[in-house]
């Protein structure tokens, strides 16, 4: 994976993009909303949401993709090959204890 830096863009974010991401939560395309936003600054062609579930497991919220299904299938072998349990951020997340409620947040 490569590191780049974000720069700053000249223009602002269109509107029209922030409101793509927003009406895509709850969706099966909030990707499509995350992809449109990043590719004005990063060179990406696909992007995937994942999250924790009940469990602790990951699951695949949403995925996007210039080319085809290449996200979705991607995601299914990050999930199938268990590269969750070598990602940081899901290792923190699923060692945690599970709240006794449901938490809703961004």
């Amino acid at each position: 994976m490569k590191r780049r830096r974000i720069r700053f863009a000249a223009d602002a974010l269109d509107a029209s993009v922030a409101v793509g991401i927003v009406a895509g939560i709850g969706t099966p395309h909030l990707a499509d909303g995350f992809l449109a936003a990043m590719q004005r600054v990063l060179p990406l062609t696909f992007c995937t949401v994942f999250a924790l579930g009940a469990n602790g497991r990951v699951v695949t919220v949403s995925t996007a993709s210039n080319y085809g299904d290449a996200a979705l299938q991607t995601a299914g072998r990050y999930i199938e090959n268990r590269f969750d349990l070598l990602d940081p951020n899901m290792v923190w997340l699923s060692a945690r204890a599970l709240p006794k409620q449901p938490q809703l947040w961004l």
